[in-house]
């Protein structure tokens, strides 16, 4: 077995076999072997326009989501050399057939828009074979993110924070969304008196203000590791697109309230302690705002809306329809 196919086995293994991944692309296929547009239409609806309520919704949509985070894991793989090129096999024929289908484009593609899927659907059609040229020199990188990635789908991915910055209310003895967070964030006594909880003793607020902590180390490291990249822009893009989804809403709410909240902590002269722990904190608040800024910039996602606009321009949706035969 190859080094290039041994990567492929263990990204499948983490990100469709230990997810919903599997279960989400087998439920999709049957569905679109037996025709059944209307089902898939219901079940991948924007649910902004019609909630998502039912148990069995919200897990086969949470598997779905699953299926997109692997597709992501796998362009930006074949992107860096760290695996193959697809190949007529099984998986990535049921994978071209899922991509392909319309309701599925409509929900990566229209509703929770995702640039990777997009690009790797395009690599399954025979349109796009770009890979980097220096795989070796990106096998520590890759490696790293994967490791980061791997720890923010643990540490947050089924968490309150992201639920909230989705525009989900989370119930307790009241209803919390992620105003009701940036509202704690901008009193730094009472954030500070929140994060310092054990787990045991936290409630909704203070698991997402401590997943918050989590969401910023994490934007810390994501940001150094992509400055490392500046030499291979379209495989920093791609990184950045994993996350890009979030990063837009984030930077919405820096430009609105969460901008404010922070600044709350660089006029903050806390009573309990140091002068000198209060300068730690204040210069972590400040990285904060550098790195959310660099990290919220449209610039990151040139370099993939450049390829994915060169593709579309060359290949017209109605034109070449090349993928992989059954």
């Amino acid at each position: 077995m190859s080094l290039a196919e041994a990567n492929f086995q263990d990204i499948v293994a983490a990100y469709y076999e230990s997810t919903g991944a599997a279960r989400a692309a087998r439920y999709l296929q049957d569905e679109i072997d037996l025709k059944h547009t209307g089902q898939l239409a219901v079940l991948l609806r924007d649910y902004r326009e019609r909630e998502v309520d039912s148990p069995t919704e919200i897990e086969l949509r949470a598997d779905v989501d699953d299926l997109m985070i692997c597709c992501d894991i796998l362009e930006i793989a074949i992107a860096a050399g760290f695996i193959g090129m697809p190949n007529g096999t099984h998986f990535w024929v049921t994978t071209n057939d899922i991509l392909e289908n319309p309701q599925v484009q409509q929900y990566y593609m229209k509703f929770y828009p995702l640039k990777l899927p997009q690009l790797l659907r395009f690599r399954l059609r025979g349109l796009y074979e770009q890979v980097a040229d220096d795989p070796n020199a990106l096998v520590r990188p890759v490696m790293q993110f994967l490791a980061m990635d791997k720890r923010f789908m643990k540490t947050l991915n089924d968490g309150y924070l992201l639920r909230m910055l989705d525009a989900f209310e989370i119930k307790g003895i009241k209803d919390w969304d992620f105003e009701d967070i940036v509202k704690i964030v901008g009193q730094p006594e009472e954030f500070v008196r929140r994060i310092l909880l054990p787990p045991e003793k936290r409630d909704i607020p203070d698991q997402a203000l401590h997943e918050f902590s989590l969401f910023l180390q994490f934007s810390f490291e994501l940001h150094a590791l992509l400055n490392e990249l500046n030499e291979f822009p379209l495989i920093r893009s791609e990184m950045w697109s994993h996350y890009g989804y979030w990063f837009e809403i984030i930077g919405d709410e820096v430009k609105d309230q969460l901008g404010i909240a922070l600044s709350q902590f660089l006029n903050w002269t806390p009573g309990s302690n140091t002068p000198k722990a209060a300068g730690e904190i204040q210069g972590y608040v400040r990285k904060a705002q550098d790195v959310l800024a660099a990290l919220t910039s449209p610039t990151n996602a040139l370099a993939v809306d450049s390829v994915l606009k060169e593709i579309r321009t060359s290949n017209p949706e109605n034109g070449d329809k090349r993928g992989f035969v059954r």
